[in-house]
């Protein structure tokens, strides 16, 4: 069994997000990561670009519009669960987090709110990246740690969640 530990943050412009993403730096961030959204305006270039270059179009039953999110593990995974029958973000993010977690990131992203889904590569990056968003986010900043196999994202039925958040 292997553990994700991932951090997210809720902002309310895409400006604040270039900004804690320009501090934290691309070593800090890591290539594991996702920003995740419904908003209509273009994102500006970000320090880690490749967050807004492939954005894949997300839909679910139960939510009237789209969503758009970082092609790749997060997008596929919550693709699969909407798939699956999942009608809403919030059932789809429970497994990676607390089901009231779960509901307040899907109140925050209906509201226009950015998501910004980070995945630092050392626990030292996890701390340092925690510290920052805190001061960066006038919303959520979490912490979880997702169990799982075969290092797929997507946590088995029988998996073990913590939450704890970086306040």
């Amino acid at each position: 069994m292997a553990q994700d530990r991932f951090l997210i943050a809720v902002f309310d412009e895409w400006e604040a997000v270039g900004r804690v993403l320009a501090d934290l730096g691309p070593e800090k961030i890591g290539r594991a990561g996702a920003l995740l959204h419904i908003r209509k305006d273009e994102p500006p270039t970000l320090t880690a670009s490749w967050l807004v270059q492939d954005m894949a179009e997300l839909r679910f039953a139960g939510f009237r519009e789209s969503m758009r999110c970082t092609a790749g593990r997060l997008a596929e995974a919550l693709a699969k669960r909407s798939a699956g029958g999942v009608d809403d973000l919030a059932g789809a993010l429970r497994g990676w987090m607390s089901s009231e977690q779960a509901r307040e990131v899907q109140w925050h992203v209906e509201k226009g709110r950015i998501l910004l889904w980070l995945e630092p590569p050392t626990s030292e990056d996890v701390d340092t990246a925690c510290a920052r968003l805190v001061q960066a986010s006038p919303h959520l900043v979490a912490m979880s740690i997702a169990t799982h196999s075969e290092g797929y994202l997507s946590p088995p039925i029988d998996r073990t969640v913590s939450d704890d958040v970086c306040r």
